[in-house]
């Protein structure tokens, strides 16, 4: 910034001399001057594309690989892809992108009559399994090396035996647009009851669930319900209409609504039930079939579909995405496909791109922000038709759209220099022409862009258009995809790009996701910020999840087309940073009980794993001997001063850990 700075300043203050010393001369603008290029080397890109791709430092012989070839980089690139680690980070990432985090129980209200009655365990292993669904999904798309155009057409979506559960739950209720709930399973049987209690005869759940025996919808309780701090009214407690349905589905995860507090049961899940993951075909049933029963655990387990009355199709129609984006009978999925817009193809609605389509609203809306003549007004001109393709198929809570009026009114799809007229295949409609887009494969290169830079790219440098174009011509492959991006100018800044020219090479603060990935993985402690965790915490995760809350993560935030991330350090980072280091330390160096990573018996080979492995810096790197170096000092003076072994080893650790290299990307 001080040198742009200078150029303008000494700039106009020459062309004031030129005018003084010769008035008749006609003024000339000199070109403007591009800012000074220094490429990135080896040492510097090669960390940080490993790092962003897998947490983890390169060893010697990549760097070396690397600055023998630096063509050498997409393929290692390619063998980074296929580790657990890169898998892991990946997933983190497709979180994001594909927008299924930011969820609490409640936010799944609007798709269900209630809040399921989960305890604090299958909570989080709830939340866990909707946010990771449909990012393991895309992440099977990408190992298979299948198109990515399929993120946004799929029936096909990886999960576990209750998700599948809850798929099949929620496609039971008939949530009507005007607030009408109604259970499938009442309607076709009105006076349907379930019975709950210890006086119920029915042998076992299998028994319970068995339609047409005498125990159907009796379920067992390990004790009495009516005494005692968990009493309920009754023993057994009989419930009936829409209530039979919606105690069945606490009853299979644990809980007995309506007791004081919930009665604990035991659930009818394992953990691995919540652990084992497969591809899970989504289908409409064929003439007569009945949809799959979300009470049938047993079934659910060996299942490989489900059949929903319900369609679903691609990222935007999973209950991630619909907690998300609620919508409402004033919204009216405006946000829905607002957003759908977004993470398919980088672009939100605004009135640059309105299509001059008239809305298709017939009811006058008091408003003002969308009365004509107003910015909004034009943005909703071409925003409702394209809303129409989720008013088509879902109601407001995202069950079946029944409403004739609703399934039968056109819609369009008008975005971004694409117009198609006169839709009524509902979600369909919406996925087929958002996979054929040609906005698709820019806006993916982007969201890279973001992830490995924290700053987006210029879309019209050539070297992003090279990489745009050549992921439709090669079918959409984002395992190709990932490797030229990151073996790219844009990310290593091995060379002068247009982004770089315009932007300059953005050096920025390791982000919560990847500065918690780095010391998992370099150190093997398991998600040491307890990102991922479930169930009882370690001491090191109790502590270092609580520090790393003041590392910025990547978020996104309702109608921005960009994600919300950090590039610079403050305060509140540095101190969040060395604290965890700290913790860190006590996790890995003379640990109690053993085995530790690194004793102050062998401080000498623990100072060289931190120069390599913490810092990223292999032995032919130029700085290795200096920061080795360093530390060793560092090590020797903490002992001089009084500090145990331990102790000075563990505060060379947290220089090693808390220095540029460690902390931040592009260094």
């Amino acid at each position: 910034m001080f040198l742009r700075f200078r150029r303008r300043f000494f700039g106009t203050l020459g062309l004031g001399l030129v005018l003084s010393l010769s008035c008749s001369e006609p003024m000339i603008d000199p070109p403007p001057m591009e800012a000074p290029f220094e490429p990135f080397l080896p040492e510097a890109y090669t960390a940080k594309v490993k790092g962003l791709l897998t947490g983890l430092a390169p060893t010697d012989a990549e760097l070396q690989a690397v600055k023998a070839d630096p063509a050498a980089l997409a393929g290692l690139i390619d063998g980074w892809l296929t580790t657990p680690e890169a898998e892991q980070k990946l997933l983190a990432f497709f979180q994001q992108s594909f927008q299924q985090t930011q969820l609490t129980l409640p936010s799944f209200v609007d798709q269900l009559v209630a809040a399921p009655l989960f305890d604090a365990t299958t909570t989080a292993r709830f939340l866990k399994t909707v946010r990771e669904s449909f990012a393991r999904t895309a992440l099977d798309v990408m190992k298979q090396g299948r198109p990515w155009t399929e993120v946004v057409t799929t029936q096909k979506y990886m999960m576990n035996a209750p998700l599948m559960a809850y798929y099949a739950y929620a496609d039971s209720w008939l949530l009507r647009d005007a607030g009408q709930r109604q259970n499938r399973y009442v309607v076709a049987q009105p006076a349907l009851t379930a019975s709950f209690g210890s006086t119920v005869t029915s042998a076992g759940y299998a028994e319970s669930i068995m339609t047409g025996g005498a125990n159907y919808l009796k379920f067992k309780t390990p004790s009495t319900t009516n005494t005692g701090a968990n009493g309920c009214m009754t023993d057994p407690l009989v419930v009936s209409g829409n209530n039979t349905m919606l105690y069945v589905f606490d009853y299979m995860h644990g809980r007995l609504r309506n007791c004081n507090p919930a009665m604990p049961i035991g659930s009818q899940w394992t953990q691995a039930d919540w652990d084992t993951w497969k591809m899970v075909t989504v289908r409409t049933p064929n003439g007569g079939e009945q949809p799959t029963r979300f009470f049938d655990v047993q079934a659910l387990r060996s299942a490989n579909e489900i059949v929903l009355t319900t369609p679903r199709a691609g990222f935007m129609t999973t209950p991630a995405f619909f907690a998300n984006w609620p919508t409402n009978p004033s919204n009216q999925h405006r946000v829905t496909v607002n957003q759908t817009m977004i993470v398919a193809l980088g672009r939100s609605f605004d009135d640059t791109i309105n299509n001059n389509i008239p809305s298709i609203d017939t009811d006058t809306d008091p408003v003002d922000h969308v009365k004509p003549g107003t910015v909004c007004f034009s943005c909703h001109l071409s925003l409702d038709p394209m809303r129409q393709l989720f008013r088509q198929t879902y109601s407001f809570y995202g069950s079946e759209q029944t409403d004739p009026a609703q399934k039968n009114l056109a819609g369009a799809f008008a975005f971004d220099g694409v117009t198609l007229m006169n839709l009524s295949g509902g979600i369909k409609d919406l996925a087929t022409n958002l996979a054929t887009h040609p906005r698709l494969p820019a806006a993916w290169v982007q969201k890279l862009c973001y992830y490995a830079n924290s700053t987006p790219c210029l879309e019209e440098d050539p070297e992003f258009v090279r990489i745009a174009t050549a992921f439709q011509a090669g079918g959409y492959n984002f395992r190709t995809l990932v490797r030229d991006v990151f073996s790219s100018p844009l990310v290593t800044f091995a060379a002068r790009t247009k982004t770089f020219t315009e932007t300059e090479p953005p050096v920025t603060i390791s982000r919560q996701e990847h500065f918690c990935a780095s010391i998992s993985n370099r150190l093997g402690v398991k998600d040491v910020c307890a990102l991922d965790a479930v169930g009882t915490l370690t001491t090191v995760q109790r502590t270092v999840g609580k520090l790393s809350l003041s590392v910025p993560s990547a978020s996104y935030s309702r109608g921005a087309e960009s994600p919300v991330v950090s590039r610079d350090p403050n305060l509140f980072f540095r101190a969040a940073v060395e604290n965890i280091c700290l913790a860190t330390a006590a996790e890995v160096i003379d640990k109690v009980p053993a085995p530790s990573k690194y004793s102050s018996a062998n401080a000498s080979m623990a100072i060289d794993d931190f120069v390599q492995t913490v810092m990223a810096l292999p032995p032919s790197h130029p700085r290795y001997a200096a920061a080795k170096q360093i530390l060793e000092e560092h090590n020797t003076q903490a002992k001089a001063m009084g500090a145990t072994a331990a102790d000075a080893l563990k505060s060379t650790f947290v220089v090693a850990c808390s220095s540029p290299t460690s902390v931040s990307s592009g260094l």
